[in-house]
C-alpha cells in the first residue's frame, strides 16, 4: 500500500484526511482530543512515517514540565489549586494516552489491509 492506497483506505472507511502542504504525505484527523497525525510514506523502505520520535518527544517533555510545576510548588497552592493541577495532569496523561491508542489502532488497520492486498 502506498499513498495512494492509503487515500483510498481513508475514504472508505470514511475517515478525515488532506493532503499536506508540499505533497508530503497526509494530515488525517483521528476526531476529538487527538487532531491530526501527519502520515508520509517512504518508497525506499516502502513504509509509512507516522512522526512517532517528534511526537513522543513533545509529549514526554510536555508531561516533564507539568510533574515539575506540580511538584516544585506542591507546597505553595491552595488545596483547590493543588486539586486543580493534579486533576489536569491526570486529564494529560489521559489525553496523550487516548491519542497514542487511535494512532496505533490505525497502523493496526493499515498494516492488516497491506498484508491483505
Amino acid at each position: 500500500m502506498d499513498l495512494k492506497g492509503l487515500e483510498k483506505y481513508l475514504a472508505l472507511n470514511r475517515i478525515d484526511y488532506k493532503e499536506a502542504t508540499d505533497n508530503d504525505g497526509l494530515l488525517i484527523n483521528l476526531g476529538f482530543l487527538v487532531g491530526r497525525v501527519h502520515v508520509k510514506y517512504d518508497e525506499e523502505s516502502k513504509t509509512f512515517n507516522f512522526n512517532d520520535k517528534s511526537r513522543w518527544i513533545i509529549q514526554v517533555v510536555l508531561m516533564a514540565l507539568m510533574l515539575f510545576f506540580l511538584i516544585s510548588n506542591f507546597n505553595v497552592y491552595t488545596q483547590v489549586q493543588l486539586y486543580t493541577c493534579v486533576g489536569v495532569t491526570i486529564a494529560m496523561f489521559g489525553i496523550f494516552g487516548y491519542k497514542e491508542t487511535r494512532i496505533k489502532q490505525l497502523k493496526q488497520a493499515i498494516t492488516r489491509e497491506h498484508t491483505a492486498s
